[in-house]
């Protein structure tokens, strides 16, 4: 009967667990859109950042020594690969030398000789602009490393430099002769993008309307490209794989593990931007088979079936066992309200026929008065004793219990609340016999709560243990407490009831036929006080007949008596 219910709930578990993956799947899908928007945003705001950096820095020259400026650009900033300055119609001044335009200076020219031959207007937007595309992974092929190439260009750029400075002064005066004094109208600025060879070129490009001189500095694409992958996050979607495309699809980075196949299809693209044109970044899923979320739940949902047989099966034994004990329970109460109910009513008419004899002048010696009044006295003392366990108990059960732990002489204190005890003893014709030794270190204890248990420990000897006529207190240092030890000459406790002993409502007889019955909470609430206050109270047999109660309290902080 229990299977069928388990198979109809592992059948519908695994409905909705399935139905859950697919929900996180998608969400977790539009997570990693989210987080590619937002790198292709943090790599357009690098991009911008830098471009605009490089314009500042070309604005910025002084004009009255720009061949200078610029060669120090070129040379100085890693981001700028070539320099050159232009005016109209077709004269090119830097690089000036066609002889001089060899290896990387001579591609420059080429790359944009319609713009050098007066072809094409640096301002005039094409109504179809070709798509900026990169060769990235080409270049640092041919160049084994980003360092060894720009390393390279400088060079270049050095050489070429050492050529033109013997023609410096002459060029720098024939653009001085056409300087005026004063700069009236703004410089105006524009990025043009150019593909060269399936590689990506971009040049800033200045014009001064006051001189009518256009210079500019080419972008160096692969260091530019160096700083601005940082921004491609790490992917959040287990088993995915971020990658930076250029217009041809080839991948220029990637993050996540795994390789990527040209037949493998792309889950989604953000395109970077104008700034980047062509450049986009893809969301790959290189997991095989099933999704690793959907396979934890189907894994889980196995799992899931075998508990819920295994739940079904063992909660039903321990609801018959928790039955079991809820009824031995239930019974252990209502012996436990019977025992209250006699003990209260045991003193109260005591106290009320001793009371009424006194009241109606029944008794006329002093002597028999005396006793009477002492009897009323330590009924009233018993049956507070008995209230208080009954409080005490109901607060340690809601862990109201406060507790003020302090620094206390073992041997002081016992001996003084011992002679409060003296009395109840000696009337029971018990013999107190106390050993102390010397130099007993103080323990952390709270005094209330230490009285409490010791006066749980004498009720129990005195209901108990009275035929044996003796009550011995041992107090002994131990490495990390001191032990006071409670042995009395009683019929002892039987060895499979001493686990048992300080358990709620334990009678070790039936309660009906005992000499002396009990309410069942002394011994347990003198355990749990202790325990709290982070002491030890256990119990075992007399070698010498009866039974022995031990108390074990920490030392405080090595403090001694």
């Amino acid at each position: 009967m229990l299977i069928i219910p388990a198979l109809l709930i592992a059948g519908l578990a695994f409905y909705l667990l399935n139905k859950e993956a697919e929900r996180m799947n998608d969400y977790a899908l539009e997570s990693a859109k989210e987080q590619v928007a937002l790198s292709a945003e943090a790599m357009r705001i690098a991009a911008t950042e830098i471009q605009d950096g490089i314009i500042s820095q070309l604005e910025a020259i002084n004009h009255n020594d720009l061949i200078k400026s610029l060669w120090d650009l070129e040379y100085n900033n890693p981001l700028i690969r070539n320099t050159f300055i232009w005016r109209q119609p077709n004269y090119l001044i830097k690089p000036n030398v066609p002889e001089q335009r060899s290896g990387e200076k001579s591609d420059f020219v080429s790359r944009y000789k319609d713009y050098f031959n007066g072809n094409l207007n640096w301002f005039e937007r094409q109504a179809a602009e070709t798509p900026l595309q990169t060769a990235a992974t080409e270049e640092l092929g041919k160049s084994q490393s980003l360092s060894r190439f720009l390393k390279r260009t400088r060079s270049e750029v050095k050489k070429s430099r050492e050529i033109y400075e013997t023609k410096q002064q002459s060029a720098q005066i024939e653009l001085d002769a056409d300087m005026p004094q004063a700069v009236r109208l703004p410089l105006d600025s524009i990025w043009v993008n150019m593909m060269d060879n399936n590689r990506s070129f971009a040049l800033a490009v200045i014009q001064n309307p006051n001189t009518g001189f256009f210079y500019g500095a080419e972008l160096e694409w692969i260091a530019f490209l160096s700083r601005i992958i940082a921004a491609l996050a790490n992917p959040e979607l287990e088993g995915a794989s971020y990658c930076l495309k250029d217009g041809t699809g080839n991948i220029i980075h990637q993050t996540g593990l795994g390789e990527i196949t040209p037949e493998l299809q792309a889950l989604s693209s953000v395109k970077i931007g104008p700034l980047m044109p062509g450049y986009e970044i893809a969301i790959y899923n290189i997991g095989t088979g099933v999704n690793p979320q959907q396979r934890s739940f189907l894994l889980l949902t196995g799992l899931l079936t075998l508990l819920v047989l295994t739940a079904l099966i063992s909660g039903g034994i321990m609801l018959m066992r928790q039955a079991q004990e809820n009824l031995k329970e239930a019974q252990l109460k209502t012996n436990f309200v019977s025992n209250v109910s006699h003990e209260l009513k045991t003193p109260l008419t005591t106290i009320r026929m001793y009371a009424e004899l006194l009241a109606e002048g029944r008794v006329q010696e002093e002597e028999k008065q005396n006793k009477y009044l002492h009897t009323i006295v330590d009924e009233s003392q018993r049956l507070t004793r008995l209230v208080n366990n009954v409080l005490d108990f109901s607060r340690l059960e809601q862990g109201r219990k406060k507790y003020n732990l302090e620094n206390l002489c073992p041997v002081a204190f016992l001996t003084d609340f011992m002679e409060t005890q003296k009395l109840r003893l000696e009337q029971h014709d018990i013999r107190l016999n106390i050993q102390t030794p010397e130099n007993i270190s103080n323990v952390t204890a709270d005094s209330d709560a230490l009285e409490q248990i010791i006066t749980n420990l004498v009720d129990n000897v005195i209901k108990y243990a009275a035929n044996g006529k003796s009550y011995d207190l041992n107090i002994e240092e131990k490495r990390d407490y001191v032990e006071i030890c409670f042995c009395d000459k009683g019929p002892g406790v039987p060895e499979d009831k001493l686990k048992h002993i300080f358990g709620k409502f334990v009678q070790l007889d039936d309660e009906l036929t005992a000499e002396k019955s009990g309410s069942g909470l002394g011994l347990s609430i003198a355990s749990t006080l202790a325990k709290d206050m982070g002491a030890t109270l256990i119990a075992k047999n007399n070698p010498e007949g009866g039974a022995c109660f031990c108390l074990q309290l920490p030392k405080a902080n090595g403090a001694t008596a």
